[in-house]
């Protein structure tokens, strides 16, 4: 990684954790991470809670932020359990935003370099913590500067790739489209999705 440890953030958005994750998705045995880029809040929400907070608000207002339900449709139907509702995924998965400072309070305000490169640290510990079998980057940018800051970043198999910081730490990764993005199609996801899940399942039964 790039950079020196002192010049890192730690973490500071605790990842959401649902409360069925150490079983895996869909029963499956594969927990998946997934990643999102940042936060767009007013500063009086910026707290350790801001992930958890915003994934509970999710579920308990029934499902009214069309990002989320996308998500969990797309891991539902990829995992097998049909995507009929996207909130029981939730709690089958783990939930992390990269950047770990508040961007802005609108979306078009961009992280800038520093913020994603401080934010690397903090992104190794969270993997290490939660151990997942499979993470699901949604987002081109944020698969881009991912890509430039683990320290190894190698295809497994087609669009699905392994992210090792260290012999210790090697996770299958497969990278989306932002579901709010024009790209975003269940057809064309889900096939990629389920190439990771696949490749994790059998690297776990090795």
């Amino acid at each position: 990684m790039h950079g020196q440890a002192s010049e890192m953030t730690p973490i500071r958005f605790r990842p959401w954790r649902g409360d069925e994750y150490e079983r895996g998705i869909a029963d499956t045995g594969v927990r998946v991470l997934a990643l999102g880029e940042s936060h767009y809040a007013e500063p009086a929400h910026d707290t350790e809670a801001l992930t958890e907070d915003v994934v509970k608000r999710y579920l308990h207002e029934g499902g009214r932020t069309p990002a989320f339900t996308k998500i969990g449709r797309l891991l539902g139907v990829a995992a097998g359990s049909g995507g009929g509702d996207p909130r029981s995924t939730w709690q089958q998965i783990a939930f992390y935003n990269f950047v770990q400072q508040i961007v802005g309070r609108r979306a078009r305000e961009r992280p800038s370099s520093d913020m994603w490169s401080t934010s690397t640290s903090a992104f190794a510990d969270v993997v290490d913590q939660l151990k997942p079998g499979l993470i699901v980057i949604f987002g081109v940018q944020l698969w881009a500067e991912i890509a430039k800051r683990i320290a190894n970043c190698v295809v497994a198999d087609g669009p699905v790739m392994e992210l090792s910081w260290s012999p210790t730490i090697a996770v299958v990764a497969v990278h989306v489209t932002h579901p709010a993005g024009r790209g975003f199609s269940y057809a064309k996801l889900v096939p990629v999705v389920k190439a990771g899940l696949a490749l994790a399942s059998a690297r776990r039964d090795a």
